[in-house]
C-alpha cells in the first residue's frame, strides 16, 4: 500500500465564546478606605453601559423619569433654584432617578450656611462614589477609571449634625453598602438584547454569513501553527461582533488555494426574532411595564386609547406613585420637616375631552 501520496486532512471547530457577566461584589480595596462596588470597582460603569446600549432599556427608563417628574418639581425649601449654579429641583430630579433606576441608588450634596440651614443641593454621579466599610464616609472621585488619585472625602449625611458638606447617599432596600438596581434579575435578558442588535448589525457589514468551511489546500501545519490560525480567525470573526462560527479545514489537495464555501442557513435571525420577543417580556416585567406605554405598540393586538389609559393608571398605581412617595419621603428628612417638602405637579398623559388620566389631584 502506498501511503507516500496520501492525503492528511484536519478539522478544527471554533467554538463560540461565552460571555461573563459581572456581578456586584463588594470587594476590601487593598491600601484604600473604601470598598470596592464590584470586582473591578466598575460594577456601576456596567450598568450604565447597558442602559446606554439597549434601547429597550433606555426606552424604559428614560419614560418612567419623564412620567414621574410629570409637569415639574416644586419644593417648600430653597427657591425654584437648588443652588447657585442655576439648577432647579426639574434638573436635579432628573439625574437623581436617572442613577436610581439604572444602579438603584443616588447621591446629592447637601450644603449648610452658617446658621445651619440647608442652603444648597448639588447632584453627584452615583457611579463616582465609593463608601467606607462602615458606611459613613463617602468619597468622591471624577477619576473612575483608575480610581488611582486621592478622592474627596465627605461624610454621609446625618441630620442630627451640624455638617457643612455632606453627601446623601440612598441604596434603596439593599441589603449591602451598595444599591442593586430593580432590573438586577434581568440582566442577562439585556445583555442578551444587545447581542442580539450587534448580531443584526454584523450580519449585514461582514457580508461574510451563514457559517462557512474555510479549506487551507496547501498542506496541513504543525498543531501549533493550526492553533495560531485559529486564534486569529476566532478572534477577528467570531462572536456578535462579527457573526457565526467557522469550520477550518487543512489538506494536503485544493491546488494550493484556500477556499471558503458557504453553509446552508441556520435561520439564526427568526430564532433571533422570537427570542426578542421573550427578553422584552422579561424587562418590561423586571419594571412592572407594558411595552405600549413606552411607545413599543403590540402588533396587530388592536391596542386602544382607553386600554392604553388603563395601562397608565395600574402602571401609575403600582411604580410611578411609589417612587414619587419615596422621594417626598427622602426630601422630608433631608429638610427634617414632617410635611412634604416637595410636590410633583399634575401629569395629563392624554388631552381630550374625552379620555383623560390626570395625577397627583
Amino acid at each position: 500500500m502506498n501511503t507516500e501520496n496520501k492525503e492528511t486532512m484536519h478539522f478544527a471547530i471554533i467554538e463560540n465564546k461565552s460571555k461573563v457577566i459581572p456581578v456586584l461584589e463588594e470587594t476590601k480595596m487593598a491600601g484604600k478606605k473604601y470598598v470596592g462596588y464590584g470586582k473591578d470597582n466598575k460594577y456601576p460603569e456596567y450598568l450604565f453601559g447597558l442602559y446606554q446600549n439597549s434601547t429597550i432599556l433606555q426606552s424604559i427608563i428614560n419614560g418612567i423619569i419623564d412620567y414621574t417628574i410629570g409637569q415639574g418639581v416644586s419644593g417648600r425649601f430653597l427657591t425654584d433654584q437648588v443652588n447657585v449654579d442655576g439648577e432647579t429641583y426639574d434638573d436635579l430630579f432628573r439625574n437623581l432617578y436617572l442613577d436610581y433606576l439604572v444602579t438603584g441608588g443616588f447621591a446629592f450634596n447637601v450644603l449648610r450656611d452658617a446658621e445651619n440651614r440647608i442652603s444648597e443641593l448639588y447632584w453627584v454621579n452615583v457611579s463616582h462614589i465609593r463608601l467606607s466599610d462602615d458606611g459613613k464616609t463617602a468619597y468622591y472621585d471624577n477619576n473612575i477609571s483608575g480610581w488611582g488619585s486621592k478622592p474627596k472625602e465627605l461624610p454621609i449625611f446625618d441630620p442630627k449634625k451640624k455638617q457643612k458638606s455632606s453627601i446623601f447617599y440612598y441604596k434603596g432596600a439593599s441589603r449591602g453598602l451598595y444599591p442593586v438596581p430593580r432590573w438586577s434579575g434581568a440582566i442577562k435578558a439585556v445583555e442578551t438584547s444587545c447581542e442580539i442588535s450587534n448580531y443584526h448589525l454584523n450580519s449585514i457589514l461582514n457580508n461574510f454569513s451563514p457559517s462557512a468551511i474555510i479549506s487551507f489546500n496547501n498542506g496541513v501545519p504543525d498543531k501549533e501553527t493550526q492553533e495560531a490560525i485559529e486564534k486569529k480567525i476566532n478572534k477577528k470573526f467570531v462572536g456578535s461582533d462579527n457573526v457565526n462560527r467557522f469550520i477550518l479545514s487543512f489538506s494536503e489537495s485544493g491546488e494550493n488555494a484556500t477556499s471558503v464555501q458557504r453553509l446552508d442557513s441556520d435561520h439564526a435571525d427568526e430564532k433571533f426574532h422570537t427570542l426578542k420577543d421573550s427578553i422584552t417580556e422579561e424587562i418590561f416585567i423586571s419594571f412592572r411595564a407594558t411595552p405600549a406605554l413606552f411607545g413599543m405598540n403590540p402588533e396587530n393586538t388592536g391596542f386602544s386609547k382607553t386600554e392604553f389609559l388603563e395601562s397608565f393608571q395600574l402602571f401609575y398605581k403600582t411604580m410611578i406613585e411609589p417612587l414619587q412617595k419615596t422621594f417626598i419621603k427622602i426630601f422630608n428628612k433631608v429638610f427634617d420637616t414632617t410635611e412634604d417638602s416637595i410636590t410633583f405637579n399634575k401629569l395629563v398623559v392624554w388631552d381630550d375631552e374625552i379620555n383623560t388620566v390626570e395625577t397627583n389631584e
